[in-house]
């Protein structure tokens, strides 16, 4: 394994910045934390899985003869950095086709063919070592200047200091294999080119793995709260697996309804693993709460405020009428909005985190899974543009009050 000068730059500040680090004594506490968290169970093993995933794909390259022992130094770096930041980011996928293509895009995307022309041709090694550290600290200003929109200006700065760096690079690299043509048309080299897209292809398998798996571990600690019987908790956890199995989509779908299951009712477990509209977007309801769009106000609604200067009136029920369930729900209140006499919103009030649940389960049932859902926020979304018609449901902890918001514009 032979390391170019920037290879060995990097990997002299990364020694130094070590050494330093252990000679401060504040530090090392963090630095214990830090490294607890490395080697906790489940990154350690991952890791170890990650290394020997590579380690088979070398195995593999090596007998059709796409890689040797001098490609160890690019593996190790595509290693801490490609796969790296793909295990990093396993968390954030949502279904297997959105997942899989922004794997590849992202480990395919030009700077793996600019990555490689750089590392190719590099600078002597005293220009490496005074050029990685200010690599490191621009880069570190962007990532911080990217957080707050008053360091906008600042953003704008670095990212041009680093598109013309990376143009002069470029350039640089243009002219070093202009000028060594032969050198740079060699098989080795186009073996150099291919490693690191040969690894991150046959990489996605293992990161789709690790997405799935770490969907379903989560997945299993919540059911635990919602079921205490270990019988049931045991059937409902294999309908899961034979369910859901690899689909990054069925799993996240069913992970949503959980709060809202009713375990105590078989029908209504057999009924969470209806997956069918995953696949259809489901129509727009033509009115709600049993009043078409554009109705008048019933006899039984008594105007509660307006006209408004834009003739927006808001009605409620008389006093003795009841609000009926909505789709099962107990409802504690509700108002209509109409414009020009005509309804175009409702706005339903339910009590507690329970029937939240309940009401995010029964509306996915009905239309499908949200089209935007802020899960921190307990905001969840129904749109159908092309009518105009959106169902918002969200929920207040502070007032511990639930709102189903549906209007059409």
């Amino acid at each position: 394994m032979i390391l170019n000068d920037r290879e060995l730059a990097t990997g002299t500040w990364i020694v130094i910045v070590l050494l330093w680090v252990l000679s401060k004594a504040e530090t090392k506490t963090s630095l214990q934390a830090f490294l607890r968290v490395l080697l906790s169970r489940q990154i350690l093993l991952g890791f170890l899985l990650i290394v020997a995933y590579v380690w088979g794909e070398t195995l593999i390259l090596s007998k059709i003869g796409l890689w040797n022992g001098s490609h160890v130094s690019k593996t190790l770096i595509w290693i801490f950095t490609v796969a790296a930041v793909s295990f990093v980011n396993v968390g954030q996928a949502t279904n297997q086709v959105q997942f899989i293509k922004e794997v590849a895009l992202r480990n395919l995307k030009m700077s793996v063919i600019l990555s490689f022309l750089v590392n190719f041709y590099t600078f002597p090694f005293l220009v490496e070592f005074f050029l990685v550290p200010f690599l490191v600290f621009i880069a570190g200003l962007q990532v911080v200047a990217d957080r707050k929109d008053e360091y906008r200006p600042v953003k704008k700065i670095v990212d041009n200091i680093l598109a013309i760096f990376g143009l002069s690079l470029l350039m640089y690299a243009i002219y070093a294999i202009w000028a060594d043509f032969g050198r740079f048309a060699q098989l080795d080299t186009l073996k150099k080119f291919a490693v690191p897209i040969e690894l991150s292809l046959l990489f996605i398998p293992l990161i789709y793995f690790f997405a799935v798996l770490f969907l379903y571990e989560p997945l299993f600690i919540r059911l635990k709260h919602f079921v205490k019987d270990e019988a049931i908790y045991n059937f409902v956890k294999w309908r899961v697996l034979s369910k859901c199995n690899l689909s990054l989509t069925r799993l996240r779908t069913w992970s949503e309804r959980l709060p809202g299951i009713e375990f105590a009712s078989t029908k209504a477990v057999l009924a969470s693993f209806d997956f069918r509209r995953l696949d259809e977007r489901a129509p727009p309801p033509d009115g709600f709460r049993g009043r078409a769009w554009g109705s008048a106000p019933g006899p039984e609604m008594t105007k509660f405020s307006g006209p408004t200067d834009d003739d927006l009136t808001t009605y409620t029920f008389a006093k003795g009428c009841s609000s009926p369930p909505l789709f099962g729900v107990p409802v504690a209140s509700e108002c209509y909005q109409f414009e020009r006499g005509k309804l175009y919103g409702v706005s339903v009030f339910l009590d507690g985190s329970d029937a939240f649940d309940k009401m995010r389960y029964e509306l996915q049932r009905l239309y499908g899974p949200a089209t935007f859902a802020n899960i921190p926020a307990e905001l969840y979304k129904w749109k159908w543009e092309d009518r105009g018609i959106q169902i918002q449901l969200y929920f207040q902890a502070s007032h511990q009050r639930a709102t189903v918001d549906a209007t059409c514009s």
